[in-house]
């Protein structure tokens, strides 16, 4: 997983799944891509994303978690929202994403995440999510909203088979993979320009 603060680039892409994604949708809140940057430039507030990455390749940016300071406490950021594609369901990464999210709020000196579960029509899947996680309620969990608590300081991480990638790799591996289209492309430009020429080029990019 390739996971980090959201980036201006984002920005656009984590609107867009806040407001698509449905099913795993912890509040069911919707955003404009001016109030996503504007939590995402907050110093006291955590965006993160996440991108999911295996050998068939770059899944792009699947989830998001947005994090706010709690107003009654100084040691404690709340789960405002937290979104993930139903592309990468069953696979570890709401996991390791909590994971990634305690070891960044740790940083901070934080010492508890609080998350809000709302239930909606549709986000079902997510119904036993934080208790799964490792949250404890703090009040009843029925019908309508429920909250949840997970203090940090006895946490453990949770086991999954996910490794982390840093964003600067992800930029060594990105230019390593236009350097090879590129090499695919000088091929093809040597060859004589007929379809059997274009059709190399294609098969170079779908194996990048």
């Amino acid at each position: 997983v390739l996971a980090g603060p959201l980036l201006p680039v984002d920005i656009d892409r984590a609107t867009q799944l806040l407001n698509k994604t449905n099913q795993f949708n912890t509040t069911g809140q919707r955003y404009s891509a001016d109030e996503v940057a504007t939590i995402a430039a907050d110093p006291t507030s955590l965006a993160l994303q996440f991108r999911l990455l295996d050998r068939f390749g770059d899944n792009g940016l699947v989830s998001v978690m947005l994090l706010r300071p709690a107003p009654d406490a100084a040691d404690t950021l709340e789960i405002e929202n937290w979104v993930m594609s139903c592309r990468v369901f069953g696979r570890q990464l709401a996991l390791e994403a909590v994971n990634i999210a305690v070891d960044a709020a740790r940083r901070r000196g934080i010492r508890t995440l609080r998350a809000t579960l709302r239930t909606t029509e549709r986000n079902g899947v997510v119904r036993s999510l934080f208790p799964m996680l490792g949250f404890a309620p703090l009040t009843a969990a029925d019908a309508g909203d429920s909250l949840w608590a997970l203090p940090l300081d006895d946490h453990r991480a949770h086991p999954t088979h996910i490794r982390r990638q840093e964003r600067s790799q992800e930029r060594r591996s990105s230019r390593s993979q236009i350097g090879v289209i590129r090499g695919f492309e000088d091929i093809v430009a040597k060859l004589s320009g007929d379809s059997v020429a274009a059709d190399e080029l294609e098969i170079g990019r779908a194996h990048v």
